[in-house]
């Protein structure tokens, strides 16, 4: 949904001048970027100063502030995203300045006394001037909860005719889980030219599998120019197998600064050969800050053989806190040797829901000795999604002599696939240690059946054993004429 999230100072500059016109200071305009005087924000007989920094502010910044408003006649409103100090606030008291905070929602919370009486305005008022106003008063509203109220202000605004009133009444009642009243005003409002509303409704009919006419309202919107409707409509088409087209818009997204755009297309030249475009591409995303972005360049560099520079962008990626960049990085140093670091990226990939990273884990753990540890960790990756660990723990639990227990997860392998037989293959070798041999046959011809050239082996033994020894030789050549290093050996000592 459209959002007020303040990511610059320029951000927390408008957000403040949007609060202060919902309070009734109708013309508060933000002043020009550059050397300011101290004054972020001006309106008539109105000056404010708003700091984004992460620090209490002081009674020397409220006094530069107070200086600049007793010249010019006006009240005085500082707002600030920590706070402010205690003797800040006592003397902003007797200097009536009033001291607000806020925080990276937009969300502004008044401080002292005199920042609670502007805020009181808000429920005195009975008309208000324009749907910009209404539309002003309704964000500060909302963004302390108070919905009802909210509405109302939007839905007078839109009354007027106001298309992005019906866009923010629709982002309202999205919030509160109420889709069918959020689609019909996100629908009004596109109907009436917002282009915020043209992706909200689009966003809500992708959910409900109503593609086509997403595609319709994305179009719309990126005709207009909307930059992030260029990008939507780009992963709409490259979804439904339309790349060139999807390029097309990515392009224009990418070249008008949207960064996931440029990502994604990377990725479409990527997987059309184009390595090189594909790679400035990744570099301007990654340029930006963006981490998927550099974890494909990690996967460049991997696929082209250079692990040290694969390395660099996954380390970077990781960094940002991309999980699967925590886990392709620990995959690196493992297989360099450096198992001490690797576990650690596992081990934040885990813990960030990672079922790979899981997988891993117990690998190591089960190298070093820690059967207990190695079989929690596969036990999780399985419940996070993968399946194929269940082998991991049944081959775990079998080496701690729980053979029940292996068998059980061994057998829930079994039927999710086990497509290279090696499922099969423990299991039956329980089911031979447990003289149950006729099963363990069955058992080891499916893992056969799958290319499992150690089943054949298995298979070799049991006949061996029971004193086959024309089957016996039968899997044992079989297994040699599979590349198996030991199957004749094997044989010979059946045979002598």
């Amino acid at each position: 949904m459209a959002t007020t999230n303040i990511r610059t100072p320029r951000d927390a500059e408008l957000a403040a001048a949007r609060f202060l016109r919902a309070l009734g200071y109708s013309d508060a305009q933000v002043t020009n970027i550059g050397p300011d005087g101290g004054v972020d924000v001006r309106g008539h007989r109105l000056v404010a100063q708003v700091k984004c920094q992460m620090k209490q502010f002081g009674r020397p910044e409220l006094q530069q502030l107070k200086g600049i408003a007793a010249v010019e006649d006006s009240d005085a409103a500082f707002f600030s995203l920590n706070g402010f100090s205690p003797l800040a606030m006592s003397w902003a008291d007797s200097a009536e300045i009033a001291l607000f905070s806020f925080d990276y929602s937009s969300n502004v919370i008044p401080v002292n006394e005199i920042a609670r009486r502007w805020t009181s305005r808000l429920r005195g008022v009975e008309e208000l001037e324009s749907a910009e106003a209404l539309i002003d008063r309704g964000v500060f509203l909302a963004g302390r909860g108070e919905f009802g109220e909210a509405g109302e202000c939007y839905r007078r605004a839109a009354s007027l005719g106001d298309s992005g009133a019906m866009n923010q009444l629709g982002c309202m009642h999205y919030k509160l889980n109420e889709l069918a009243d959020a689609e019909r005003w996100f629908r009004l409002g596109a109907h009436r030219g917002s282009e915020s509303a043209m992706c909200n409704l689009a966003l809500i009919l992708l959910s409900n599998g109503s593609i086509e006419e997403a595609e319709y309202w994305y179009r719309e919107a990126a005709g207009k120019g909307n930059v992030e409707a260029m990008y939507n409509l780009g992963v709409v088409l490259s979804d439904g197998g339309a790349v060139p087209e999807a390029k097309h818009w990515y392009q224009k997204a990418a070249l008008s600064g949207q960064v996931e755009a440029m990502n994604n297309l990377g990725v479409l030249l990527s997987g059309e050969n184009e390595t090189n475009e594909a790679e400035r591409w990744y570099r301007r995303a990654a340029s930006c800050g963006h981490a998927p972005a550099m974890k494909n360049l990690g996967s460049m560099f991997l696929h082209r053989g250079d692990d040290a520079q694969a390395a660099c962008w996954y380390r970077r990626s990781a960094e940002l806190g991309h999980v699967s960049s925590m886990y392709l990085l620990g995959s690196l140093l493992e297989d360099s040797g450096d198992i001490g670091e690797a576990e650690e990226w596992f081990l934040k990939a885990a813990n960030l829901g990672d079922a790979a990273a899981m997988h891993s884990l117990s690998v190591i753990s089960r190298m070093h000795g820690r059967l207990s540890e190695a079989a929690t960790w596969a036990e999780r990756a399985v419940h996070s999604g993968d399946e194929e660990s269940c082998i991991l723990i049944g081959s775990i639990l079998r080496e701690s002599g729980n053979s029940v227990d292996a068998e059980s997860w061994l057998r829930r392998a079994i039927n999710s696939g086990d497509e290279d037989g090696v499922a099969s293959l423990i299991l039956g070798n329980i089911l031979s240690e447990r003289g149950e041999c006729d099963e363990a046959v069955a058992v080891l011809n499916n893992s056969v059946k799958m290319g499992n050239v150690g089943a054949m082996i298995s298979l070799g033994c049991i006949f061996g054993e029971s004193g086959d020894t024309a089957t016996a030789e039968y899997w044992f050549l079989e297994a040699a004429d599979h590349g198996h290093p030991n199957a004749i050996e094997l044989l010979s000592t059946f045979m002598s």
